[in-house]
């Protein structure tokens, strides 16, 4: 679990060097979170939720409902103007019902829709999904 949280800790990082200039930005975090949330469509679905975060923002998370590996994910804010794709390395694999911390995103307010869009394969079946997931802030 420290090397699959390691993992994706460092993807975060990536994505918040990216995010300094967008209305919507994200701050590293702790791991964590409550049942609830969106899901997505298809071979896999995501559950999505958010909590407090630790730099006055929120911590956005998501849950996939089988064993998978991520390609890339792709998160949209439209509101804000925001949009980037992270790539993953494609061999970590995160376990099901298993909540993993995406970012704490500063700069939103409730309402604000995020959208995420998981590419990767099955664990271990490597069967291919494209899911996309819709998330608004409460």
């Amino acid at each position: 679990m420290k090397t699959i949280f390691s993992l994706f800790t460092a993807l975060m990082l990536i994505f918040a060097a990216g995010c300094s200039d967008n209305p919507v930005s994200s701050t590293t975090g702790g791991l964590g979170g409550n049942p609830g949330g969106g899901t997505g469509e298809g071979t896999v679905t995501f559950a999505i939720t958010s909590q407090p975060g630790q730099n006055n923002g929120v911590e956005i998370l998501a849950k996939p409902s089988v064993d998978i590996t991520l390609t890339s994910v792709n998160i949209k804010v439209p509101s804000a103007n925001y949009d980037e794709t992270y790539q993953d390395d494609g061999t970590t694999v995160y376990p099901k019902d298993q909540w993993q911390l995406m970012d704490e995103f500063t700069g939103t307010t409730s309402g604000m829709q995020f959208v995420f869009t998981f590419i990767g394969k099955t664990s271990p079946d490597k069967v291919d999904f494209n899911v996309i997931s819709n998330y608004t802030i409460p």
